[in-house]
């Protein structure tokens, strides 16, 4: 942080410490200070903490397991791709990773980790081989029906 930066948290820190809860001259307001986090923290240790809390859910609740699949797939199918790809992706990480289901599939890992990642756009083909394969190891068999309307 340059030396203005500083100076600034400095002075705004300063004045919040002097003026909070007075009331301030001609207006009749007054100051309360709201406290934020630093934003200038890293943010990976709160995604990996994420992905390792999704991890035990799994590990400890086949239930949730199943129901992150089958939330992951309606999500596509209702149209919300991207969405439906991150639950799926984060399904994949909590079970099988994209290592060994790059090996049941027949796609090589980074492939299937940039098919489900934000910019990927999956073939059918590829994405219909991966559900079939996680519908199977997961014990369900999920299909499409005509929703009312």
């Amino acid at each position: 942080m340059n030396k203005f930066g500083k100076d600034l948290i400095e002075s705004l820190a300063e004045a919040s410490e002097h003026a909070e809860g007075e009331p301030q001259p001609g207006s009749g307001a007054c100051v309360h200070v709201v406290r934020v986090p630093d934003v200038r923290a890293p943010r990976m240790s709160s995604t990996r903490s994420f992905n390792g809390l999704v991890q035990r859910h799994v590990a400890d609740d086949p239930a949730f397991g199943e129901a992150l699949l089958r939330e992951g797939i309606d999500t596509m199918l209702s149209g919300d791709v991207d969405t439906g790809k991150a639950i799926l992706r984060d399904y994949i990480k909590a079970t099988i990773g994209f290592e060994k289901l790059g090996e049941a599939t027949g796609t090589q890992p980074k492939s299937l980790i940039h098919m489900f990642g934000p910019r990927g756009n999956p073939q059918a083909r590829n994405l219909f081989s991966v559900l079939g394969y996680l519908q199977r190891r997961a014990g369900l068999e999920l299909h499409v029906t005509a929703g009312p309307g």
